[in-house]
């Protein structure tokens, strides 16, 4: 009972400190330890389980000060328990085949089912891949640049890798072992720092503008209000001028927009982009296409003009209002916007950037105080994985700049009034180059593979010697 608790417990301080709002990337790779040497070592099928549905659940309350008073219950129940429940039947799958084929077997199971059940919870429209241990890594981009190889689900991978190494060496009280954890993590950091001291890069003026309390009503029409903020908007891009920006981006939604009086709302803000010669982004809701969406328009330089409507809706908070887009917008100057949740989302991403070639990704986002960095972090390693240079402004939130590497070039938390954050951003050709982004989830779907093919042998093989 000792050992199973104190198993529990340090797997979950160690992901509660790493994982979703966690901060402290490089207890990712151990946290998994922990309930990993209790289901390979002394660990029941049933209490290794518990072991590790506790320890991942108990990580995940990190999110509460974010969702705990916004999130529907569903939402948040899916939140707190989906990955864990998905952890706990990975544990278990090891361990059964740990039982069976042996270590290496073993190993290898839990890093290849720990991938392969991350890709697979990427797909649920109420997370998407926001919850994906391999967000933890942002934090130090040189651990993260697999990514550009086999997408998010190759840093997953590794971290499984390590951990499930790290717990046999305990089992085994092996030095052995523990120097094949060490060689991994050697690799890794090794290949992110060869990946990352490319250079040549040209640079981008960009600026994001944001601010906490400039948002109309969402709901309602309010033409006076969502002008005014629109304009105050208008005020900040024009503050601009002279210091050769290119490209503008503001938070998303920042009101409702009337046909009616929406040309008239939008007018003062394609105005400033056209004094200062930059292309602007802005985020709003309204009708498009004969339903009501969440939007960013892009205003042009030239009077050019083209609207985007957001893919991926926040289940429950958004899909009762709003209806999805359906296509991507990449603009002339290879400017890509997306919006928020839309990042969350790898297979939607990799398909925009393998299709479009982006210079770079204009994110309007509206975050929720607490998890500023947090969700931002997703949408960063999405330009790891593709390699495309990244602009976004969050509302509740922050600003944030950073290149192909997932470096931040600049970085400001969004204040009640307007907040402005200028930088000079890296630019290398056009993204959609790495080998992710032209292979896809060709990893992902072979970690599903061995996994699903590791436990079948395990179960020949039970019954050959039963």
């Amino acid at each position: 009972m000792i050992a199973w608790l104190a198993a529990t417990l340090l797997s979950g301080l160690g992901f509660f400190l790493s994982l979703g709002l966690g901060t402290q990337w490089y207890l990712a790779w151990f946290a998994p330890a922990p309930v990993l040497w209790y289901a390979f070592s002394r660990g029941r099928a049933g209490p290794s389980f518990v072991a590790a549905f506790a320890s991942y659940t108990l990580g995940a309350t990190n999110f509460l000060p974010a969702y705990g008073s916004i999130m529907p219950m569903a939402v948040l129940a899916q939140l707190l328990c989906g990955p864990a429940l998905v952890f706990a039947l990975t544990v278990v799958m090891a361990r059964y085949v740990h039982a069976r084929l042996g270590s290496v077997a073993g190993v290898l199971a839990f890093a290849a089912g720990f991938a392969g059940a991350d890709f697979l919870v990427s797909f649920m429209p109420a997370g998407g891949a926001a919850t994906s241990p391999a967000n933890s890594q942002v934090d130090m981009p040189v651990m993260a640049q697999a990514a550009a190889l086999g997408g998010f689900a190759a840093v997953t991978f590794l971290i499984g890798l390590v951990a499930a190494l790290i717990a046999e060496a305990a089992r085994r009280r092996s030095s052995t072992w523990l120097l094949a954890a060490v060689g991994v993590i050697a690799i890794v950091f090794g290949f992110g720092a060869l990946r990352m001291s490319r250079l040549g890069e040209s640079t981008s003026r960009v600026a994001l503008i944001g601010g906490n309390d400039l948002v109309g009503n969402t709901g309602d029409f309010e033409e006076a209000h969502t002008t005014q903020i629109l304009a105050t908007y208008a005020a900040g891009v024009r503050a601009l001028a002279g210091q050769h920006v290119t490209v503008v981006v503001l938070p998303e939604n920042s009101g409702r927009l009337a046909p009616a009086w929406g040309e008239r709302a939008l007018a003062p803000l394609a105005a400033a982009a056209r004094e200062i010669g930059a292309t602007v982004v802005v985020g709003y809701n309204g009708e498009f296409s004969g339903a009501r969406r969440n939007l960013a328009t892009t205003l042009g330089p030239h009077g050019d003009r083209a609207t985007y409507a957001k893919r991926h809706l926040v289940v429950g908070l958004e899909t009762r209002f709003f209806s999805p887009g359906n296509d991507p917008v990449i603009l002339a100057n290879g400017v890509e916007p997306e919006i928020c949740k839309d990042m969350d989302f790898p297979a939607t991403i990799r398909r925009d950037a393998a299709a479009n070639r982006p210079r770079m990704f204009a994110v309007p986002a509206w975050d929720f105080g607490a998890d500023g960095w947090s969700h931002a972090r997703p949408a960063i390693l999405r330009s790891i994985e593709t390699g495309t240079p990244l602009a976004r402004s969050a509302r509740d939130g922050l600003l944030t700049l950073n290149d192909r590497f997932g470096r931040l070039v600049a970085e400001k938390p969004v204040g009640a009034g307007p907040t402005t954050l200028v930088g000079d951003l890296p630019i290398h050709d056009r993204g959609g180059d790495t080998l992710y982004a032209r292979i896809g989830d060709a990893f992902a779907w072979i970690c599903v593979l061995t996994a699903l093919a590791l436990a079948a042998a395990s179960t020949l093989r039970r019954k050959r010697h039963a």
